[in-house]
């Protein structure tokens, strides 16, 4: 049992094999089954979790692991009145001292539930109770950020960095919450970057070196990140790096998160390699990356949720590269040699700023990938109500009250303006209050200002259509939110804030062909914002034809990223196999890129073109002659898991979609490379509905459809209904 315990956190496979090992011998030990369901939990399969932790409680109904399991499971589904509702009520049926990691949960769903004042009061009474504890610290300052409170916020950070002995995430989140405080430099944050490494240096640090430094050999360049699905990340790298030849440069991703989608698959198909890494620790990470060899290891996380810089301190890889994923300033860490960026986020200036040397591309450093549902772009709201909207769909973290202050002198700039916000954290009431009666102060009433929370991203991106002009926030400034008001043809009025994080918007107006909506200062952003209500040709044009272009150009820069992101890597890959350190490389369209140090540019070292077509197995008198690809589906992956399978996608031939109904493919019934196939797990075809899926522990049984009275007995001993996602046919 020790060693079901001990692997939890890092292999779960292994503790739920151990589990199930001693569970045969020891059917009625609850910790057990604790034990199952944490490991399913942390492998996602929430089904199987839930089924162990039924038959702990079974067992003891008052053990305090076997609680808190349930209501984990809960939170983790999204059950959140389930889970507030058992934990509130379970609190009260355990001692004292057992119920503190119940309470410390029940703050954190209902944080999540957006009942922030509620949170703030139960991890106010845990810090009380227990002042040496990081975590009851460390979450206090997370709700303070949620609520902008930010000089109580960094308060409760310090104090969990404080106390924290073995944990850098206080200092992490520190990080991040600076961003968004208006009254800190990026001086200030540079210090924050770089001081956690003080109290959690690794005891020795040994830089991978490349066993093969032949200048144009193919690449290996690895991916650690969080976002590898419909995410900021996967929505900025995807089509940039999708089309890339496989005989330049060969992806490995490392994610971080179990959570897939369609973006999931479209990333998949690209990457040589994918390993899920999120409950491996950081030395074991680092183990596995120096045997995959990679030649340059990116960081998509930065201090976000799920943050590897301490792997990234073991320098696994020969080269070190930080890109989109919590790019909001430099990291600060040693063993960062690069940061991927363009002359508009990081400019002449400010290479002091980083401790990385900055690559800077010709274009915008990502490439915006508009979603499939992205709705009709409708005319101006102001025709039809005759007065302006300004609109703002940021994180509600990011409004801070000199920017209402701001927001209201532009207000009382253009009569009868509207002012519409929406954001999550607008769930909450006292958030939406506080903005109003912040405003309010500035003379500006309340029925001026239309205040939203969640809602689907489809139907948010249509509420674009109710919005004349977007306001970009300060100092944290819109990223994605940006590209997503462009492609729905709202133009952005931006001021760039002190950091990385303040100048996302920037570079996408810059690189857009919309330079002259990017303000000097606050004057000249409410004279620029006011201008722009004045000339509604202008508005149009953005509106109808910028709109398509933008969502055009998207298209279009791709083949340009792919380019300039693979000469990148070549001469940076050159560079070190030449033995020199890491330096400012600049690249520029049709030119070749060049060194700060050097007088020359840099002539790459492309290597060959692989013939696909040589490699493809032909009849030497037959042939169909094929103008593309066989397209072929195996519906519910019996196909993909027989013996044949691997030797057809060696072909070349064909392209593969599997529809995974009851997710029995795994990663070693596929091949490495993914390119030609698209695995899409646990749906089905249908109407776009839920519908029923009778789950038998004997697959054969299992179905859509109920069984036949010829096995119903035998369905009824091994069978659960769950619900299944339908991909309208």
């Amino acid at each position: 049992m020790r060693l079901a315990v001990e692997w939890l956190s890092t292999q779960p496979e292994k503790s739920l094999n151990v589990a199930n090992e001693l569970l045969v011998e020891n059917a009625t030990n609850y910790l057990l089954w604790v034990i199952a369901a944490r490991a399913h939990q942390r492998l996602g399969q929430f089904f199987q979790a839930g089924e162990c932790v039924d038959k702990a409680l079974k067992i003891d109904s008052n053990n305090v692991e076997a609680i808190y399991a349930k209501s984990d499971l809960l939170y983790r589904s999204d059950r959140l009145a389930e889970a507030e509702e058992y934990l509130s009520t379970a609190i009260h049926q355990v001692e004292k001292n057992a119920a503190n990691p119940l309470r410390l949960l029940l703050a954190t769903v209902l944080q999540k539930s957006k009942k922030y004042e509620e949170a703030q009061a139960l991890y106010k009474q845990l810090t009380a109770e227990m002042p040496g504890n990081w975590l009851y610290w460390n979450n206090l300052g997370m709700v303070q950020q949620d609520l902008s409170q930010f000089n109580e916020m960094d308060e409760a950070y310090q104090h969990s960095c404080e106390v924290s002995k073995d944990n850098p995430t206080p200092y992490f989140n520190r990080i991040v919450g600076a961003h968004y405080n208006p009254e800190r430099s990026a001086e200030d944050i540079l210090k924050l970057c770089k001081s956690w490494q003080e109290n959690f240096s690794p005891r020795s640090v040994k830089r991978a070196v490349a066993k093969n430094k032949a200048p144009d050999k193919c690449l290996r360049i690895g991916l650690v990140s969080d976002g590898l699905r419909l995410h900021p990340v996967g929505q900025m790298i995807v089509m940039g790096l999708e089309h890339i030849p496989a005989s330049q440069i060969e992806f490995y991703a490392y994610s971080t998160n179990y959570q897939e989608d369609h973006l999931t698959h479209r990333l998949k198909r690209m990457c040589a390699s994918w390993r899920v890494v999120e409950h491996i620790g950081a030395a074991e990470l680092d183990k596995i990356v120096r045997e995959d060899e990679i030649d340059i290891l990116f960081d998509l996380c930065g201090y976000n949720a799920n943050s590897r810089m301490q792997t990234f301190q073991l320098q696994p890889a020969p080269i070190q590269i930080k890109w989109v994923g919590g790019l909001i300033s430099s990291t600060g860490l040693a063993g960062m040699d690069y940061l991927l960026s363009d002359a508009i986020e990081t400019p002449e200036w400010a290479d002091s700023l980083y401790t990385e040397k900055l690559i800077r591309m010709p274009d915008d450093y990502i490439c915006y990938d508009p979603p499939f549902y992205l709705p009709a772009v409708s005319e101006m709201p102001v025709k039809t109500k005759g007065y302006f909207t300004f609109g703002c769909f940021n994180n509600a973290s990011k409004i801070n009250d000199f920017l209402l202050n701001q927001w209201a002198v532009l207000l009382h700039s253009v009569p009868d303006s509207r002012l519409f916000l929406k954001s999550f954290n607008f769930d909450n009431e006292n958030l939406k209050e506080r903005v109003l009666t912040t405003l309010e102060g500035h003379g500006i009433a309340r029925e001026r200002v239309r205040i939203e929370g969640m809602a689907p991203h489809q139907e948010l991106l249509a509420c674009y259509n109710e919005v004349d002009i977007a306001l970009d926030p300060w100092p944290y400034s819109g990223g994605l939110t940006t590209c997503e008001a462009l492609a729905m043809g709202v133009p952005v009025v931006t001021l760039p804030g002190p950091t990385f994080a303040g100048r996302h918007s920037a570079s996408h107006l810059v690189n857009a062909g919309l330079q002259e909506l990017v303000a000097r200062d606050w004057q000249n952003f409410i004279d620029i914002t006011v201008g722009l209500t004045q000339d509604l040709n202008s508005l149009e044009i953005i509106r109808g034809k910028h709109a398509r272009d933008f969502t055009g150009l998207a298209g279009m820069r791709r083949p340009a990223l792919c380019e300039h992101f693979s000469q990148a890597m070549r001469a940076v890959w050159q560079r070190y196999c030449e033995g020199k350190k890491p330096e400012a490389l600049t690249l520029r369209c049709d030119e070749a890129p060049y060194f700060l140090d050097d007088n020359q540019p840099v002539e790459l070292k492309m290597p060959a073109e692989v013939d696909v077509a040589a490699k493809r197995i032909e009849s030497e008198d037959f042939s169909f002659a094929l103008a593309g690809k066989v397209i072929t589906m195996d519906f519910g992956g019996s196909f993909t898991t027989g013996k044949k399978f691997i030797s057809l996608t060696e072909l070349d031939s064909f392209f593969f979609i599997i529809m995974d109904t009851l997710g029995i493919v795994e990663d070693k019934h596929l091949p490495p490379r993914k390119k030609s196939m698209q695995h899409i797990k646990l749906h089905t075809l249908g109407n776009g509905e839920l519908t029923p899926v009778y789950m038998c522990l004997d697959n054969r049984l299992s179905s859509t459809l109920k069984t036949s009275e010829h096995d119903e007995r035998r369905w009824r001993r091994s069978s659960r209904r769950a619900e299944i996602s339908v991909i309208a046919a």
